[in-house]
């Protein structure tokens, strides 16, 4: 219960990584969920990529598992979702990060619109996605490693 004398305050919202083992893993991400995700080497991004059916099985079967220390993720509610999202993280750390995979996004199977982010107006389509919490923004990195190896 907030009595009077309670202040709420809003804090700003920060992205977690998680260790990119896979029992820590199964335990802070449901299984067969799409999402987007970036692979961390520390905290520089090293590799942006998503599944469009299941995340966690994307992540513990990964080929450049071992090159990452951590993982951040966002769902999504679908594989174009998906898409969008990890378009726009791969628009916004490809030129400035030292990405594993240089390579487009591939669209999701049956999706035929370009990338959004792709082309004119991309200063002002990365500025929508990612004013939004939606994109993957910010990462804020354990440096102990024990985001949730206690579950």
């Amino acid at each position: 219960m907030i009595d009077a004398a309670t202040t709420l305050t809003l804090v700003e919202w920060r992205r977690v990584a998680y260790r990119m083992d896979p029992a820590v893993l199964r335990a802070c991400i449901p299984a067969g969920v799409p999402g987007t995700y970036v692979l961390l080497h520390g905290a520089n991004p090293i590799y942006v990529g998503r599944s469009d059916t299941c995340t966690l099985r994307r992540l513990c079967t990964h080929e450049h598992a071992t090159n990452a220390t951590h993982v951040t993720w966002e769902p999504s509610t679908s594989p174009q979702r998906a898409f969008w999202l990890e378009a726009a993280a791969f628009h916004t750390l490809c030129s400035s990060a030292q990405l594993l995979n240089q390579r487009h996004p591939a669209k999701p199977t049956g999706y035929s619109k370009d990338c959004p982010f792709c082309g004119a107006g991309v200063d002002r389509a990365l500025g929508i996605a990612l004013s939004k919490r939606s994109a993957i923004s910010a990462v804020a990195v354990d440096r102990e490693g024990s985001c949730c190896e206690n579950l």
